[in-house]
């Protein structure tokens, strides 16, 4: 799973659908800590990140697992309004 979406790269670059993906989740019951990575292509190396987000959202313990809920988590946010799950 991941998202798909265009995004600035961190040197001012478009990039048209980059593939974000979850490379760290870390927290407790309370608050999980997520940081997602956009690169290239989803065959591009981590040495290829071209943008980070970190976000922390409370889970739900019940339901889905925590890397489902944080893309849907990210998918509520502003910046990945439009972003499509891949």
């Amino acid at each position: 799973m991941a998202l798909q979406k265009t995004t600035q790269h961190n040197s001012g670059i478009e990039a048209v659908n980059a593939y974000w993906k979850i490379v760290s989740i870390s927290g407790n019951k309370d608050s999980l800590l997520v940081q997602l990575n956009a690169y290239k292509d989803e065959n591009s190396s981590s040495d290829g990140v071209i943008n980070s987000v970190e976000f922390s959202f409370q889970p739900e313990l019940n339901t889905t697992n925590f890397i489902e809920q944080a893309y849907n988590q990210a998918k509520t946010m502003p910046e990945f309004a439009d972003a499509t799950d891949v």
